[in-house]
């Protein structure tokens, strides 16, 4: 299944590429990248889909957010913190006053020594290895090309070869392109797609994995394919598991 697959998807992703390239429906450029959305949108992402527990709903919130980021910018989706307000400090009048002897009484108080409060803030979350071969196993949820279909078998392996902190490479898809990834260590989530150029169309593709972590059982993701000419959009999606493979 996996070879007729395989012939499928070359065949289906060229036939996308003409589709797009020849499509009727108006779509711009994206005004930003994958890459810069993710490097600017952390914050918005925990704020808009950190209360999300379900690995895969997260991740198509989080993959949603990040194609908006594109559409209309880094400044619209995820615009930097605003600065705290400046106060200008206010000058109060100067009084005068008339000084007369006063007899004061000193009284002192010895107060006892409270000492003060250390609070010790919890150790960021431990890294986790990622490096390994995994294939992607799902169903397709979301198809505006219409060359899937709607419930249609779709199982993607990629790797992770390489790890530096939160920065992840490997490879994806069953001709094993070059891929890139991130990891956040606060959510336990995780990606590895490819972002590259088929003519004149964009084409952006990947798997978004989920934060449950574990070996022999399956882990929520999300895998999606999307594809911008300068007058088509296409979009493509199917939820499944992850298997070490």
């Amino acid at each position: 299944m996996d070879n007729d697959f395989n012939v499928k998807r070359f065949i289906i992703i060229s036939t996308l590429t003409a589709v797009l390239a020849v499509g009727s429906l108006a779509e711009a450029r994206p005004v930003s990248t994958r890459a810069q959305c993710v490097a600017v949108c952390g914050t918005a992402i925990t704020q808009t889909c950190g209360w999300i527990t379900k690995p895969g709903k997260f991740n198509r919130c989080r993959a949603k957010l990040i194609n908006q980021c594109k559409r209309f910018g880094t400044a619209v989706m995820c615009p930097a913190p605003a600065a705290p307000p400046v106060t200008t400090p206010t000058t109060l009048p100067v009084v005068t006053t008339t000084t007369f002897p006063v007899v004061v009484t000193t009284t002192t108080t010895t107060v006892p020594y409270i000492p003060p409060t250390t609070t010790t803030l919890p150790p960021p979350p431990p890294l986790v290895d990622l490096r390994g071969r995994y294939i992607f196993e799902g169903y397709v949820t979301t198809d505006t090309c219409g060359l899937f279909g709607i419930g249609s078998y779709a199982p993607v392996p990629f790797s992770v070869t390489g790890q530096s902190g939160t920065s992840l490479v490997g490879t994806h898809g069953a001709d094993g392109s070059p891929a890139v990834g991130t990891y956040t260590p606060e959510t336990g989530g995780w990606n590895m797609g490819e972002y590259y150029y088929s003519g004149s169309c964009l084409i952006d593709t990947g798997v978004g994995v989920g934060s449950d972590y574990g070996f022999g059982y399956g882990v929520g993701a999300t895998w999606f394919f999307e594809g911008t000419c300068p007058s088509t959009y296409c979009y493509v999606e199917a939820t499944g598991l992850v298997f070490w493979n």
